[in-house]
């Protein structure tokens, strides 16, 4: 940590910086601490972009965060409902932006739900995005709907993931696909979208999936899903950690 403080200061001297931008809470407070008493320096912006209450969520990190974070310009949020975590900020400081969308994206406007539903997932194979909790609802569903889900993303619990679907035996069901890197081209060829994710900061794939015009079936998780969906109405939030819930919704 140390040697990342004294690296990022010099090069903030030597190029006689004038704005930081950072993102993340670990990387924000190790850039505003690097940052300190330099003169060039005219803003510091920073950037959380998930749930803070979920993300590093010990002690430490809290205290730094509470103390560092109001060095900052401002401090850039995702959604509105989580600024309430951020009340020892000035709120003045704080700005909402939500993310953009890249123009590759276009409107799907044939289904063929009669043959055979495809499912796409999106998201790194982390607990976090809650694959354990598809995999179950969609264990309820093998025999009572012809489904294709494919899974893109990478991530520490990709074993864990092909294990829980050669339990659920949903091989022939259910594929790992890796990364894409033009995912708004690759939704075209789905007909649900599914996010499972037990909590959320504003999930980039949703948003796309909206605007591809793409049935979306997702959790009512804190920040992100429940600000971009209104349910039954641009899609259709479940229970938070709920398969079975889930998997009526499908």
């Amino acid at each position: 940590f140390i040697k990342r403080v004294i690296l990022i200061r010099k090069h903030l001297k030597d190029n006689e910086t004038e704005v930081l931008i950072s993102f993340i809470d670990t990387t924000n407070i190790t850039s505003l601490i690097s940052s300190l008493s330099i003169k060039s320096i005219k803003k510091r912006i920073i950037s959380d972009r998930n749930n803070p209450i979920k993300v590093n969520n010990n002690f430490f990190i809290k205290l730094l965060k509470f103390i560092f974070y109001n060095y900052a310009s401002s401090l850039i949020l995702q959604t509105h409902i989580v600024k309430k975590n951020y009340w020892y900020i000035n709120k003045n400081k704080i700005s909402v932006i939500s993310n953009f969308l890249t123009e590759q994206i276009r409107e799907k406007k044939n289904y063929k739900f009669f043959r055979q539903l495809k499912i796409v997932a999106v998201g790194r194979l982390e607990n976090q995005k809650g694959y354990d909790i598809l995999i179950n609802s969609l264990s309820i569903l093998k025999d009572k709907v012809n489904f294709r889900c494919d899974i893109y993303g990478k991530g520490n619990k990709k074993k864990e993931i092909i294990n829980q679907i050669l339990k659920k035996k949903l091989e022939k069901k259910i594929f790992l696909k890796g990364v894409h890197k033009k995912i708004g081209l690759i939704l075209q060829r789905y007909d649900l979208y599914i996010l499972s994710s037990k909590f959320e900061g504003y999930p980039n794939t949703l948003i796309e999936a909206l605007r591809v015009g793409m049935p979306i079936i997702s959790s009512d998780c804190d920040y992100g899903p429940k600000e971009i969906i209104k349910n039954n109405v641009n899609g259709i939030l479940f229970k938070n950690h709920d398969y079975k819930d889930q998997a009526k919704k499908i």
